[in-house]
């Protein structure tokens, strides 16, 4: 399966879950091919909304099997297994979160996906709860006090008070901030973007108009025969400005002197060029010359 179909099925089931239809959330989840740690805890959170403990504590067990030092797992299944009152494990699961917090007093899950932020205060309450229902009421007031005191560092939300035997609830993550959510910039890039836009046919307002091309190349494409339009040239000149006429620069006057004196030095430094060689005419020969050697020969 391509990570781009992996992401749109993972943003459906989110958001299935968060309308309250968890039965499609948890198909939409499962044909997911390859499952990681945080779709089996999802998996595992939308069963426990369905009451299915016995499921959701198995869809955990996979999402810890993934990662291990996931604390907000072993916190949920810590829940699933006090409503299946099974107070030992749960108290179990419950330090192993504790352990995993590694001595901070709250993770924080949003840079992960998740809408929520894990308190020790959260895991100690539930502690306090589980022995308060297996009779530790000594241990239960203990540990109650103890995240009266954690609640009152980190935490603005009012502090349960501690009456009586069924007077403490346990803390439960709420429906909507409890899966873990796809990468907003992958959801947002799930769509396709026009960058482009659309084409667009102009046609021309002059009737015999038949010309398709750039403007430039008007004359080279022209159509022999094809009758010239006046306003049709006036707008195709309209188009080109006229060059701009600048006047020369003007010098002002000390600056004649310093060309003068540099066409000066020009002339001093540069070589003196020799006259050409005269021409040399071809040699004339005497007609009564040759006219006397003829004759000679003759007589001989």
């Amino acid at each position: 399966m391509s990570l781009k179909k992996a992401v749109t099925l993972w943003n459906e089931a989110v958001i299935l879950s968060q309308r309250g239809k968890y039965e499609e959330s948890i198909d939409t989840f499962q044909n997911i091919v390859s499952q990681s740690a945080k779709i089996q805890y999802n998996i595992g959170c939308v069963n426990l909304f369905l009451t299915r403990y016995v499921n959701a504590i198995k869809s955990f067990d996979a999402a810890l099997g993934h990662d291990r030092f996931l604390a907000v797992g072993y916190f949920q299944r810590a829940v699933a297994k006090f409503h299946l009152h099974q107070y030992a494990e749960a108290d179990q699961d419950l330090n192993l979160a504790r352990q995993n917090l590694r001595g901070e007093l709250f993770i924080d899950y949003h840079q992960l996906g998740l809408p929520f932020t894990l308190y020790l205060y959260q895991i100690v309450q539930n502690l306090a709860v589980i022995q308060l229902k297996q009779g530790n009421e000594s241990a239960a007031h203990r540990l109650f006090q103890e995240s009266v005191n954690l609640q009152s560092q980190k935490s603005s939300q009012p502090i349960p008070q501690y009456s009586s035997r069924n007077g403490l609830k346990l803390f439960e993550l709420p429906h909507n901030s409890a899966l873990f959510c796809p990468p907003k910039s992958m959801v947002d890039n799930l769509e396709k973007k026009d960058f482009l836009g659309k084409a667009k046919v102009v046609s021309s307002v002059i009737e015999h108009d038949t010309f398709v091309g750039f403007e430039g190349n008007r004359k080279s494409h022209s159509v022999p025969g094809s009758p010239v339009i006046p306003h049709q040239l006036a707008i195709s000149r309209s188009r080109t400005p006229p060059l701009p006429s600048r006047p020369p620069p003007r010098l002002p006057a000390h600056a004649h002197s310093k060309v003068d004196c540099c066409v000066s030095q020009t002339e001093r430094t540069a070589p003196k060029c020799r006259p050409p060689p005269p021409r040399r005419t071809a040699p004339r020969l005497c007609v009564n010359s040759t006219t006397t050697t003829e004759q000679s020969n003759l007589n001989r």
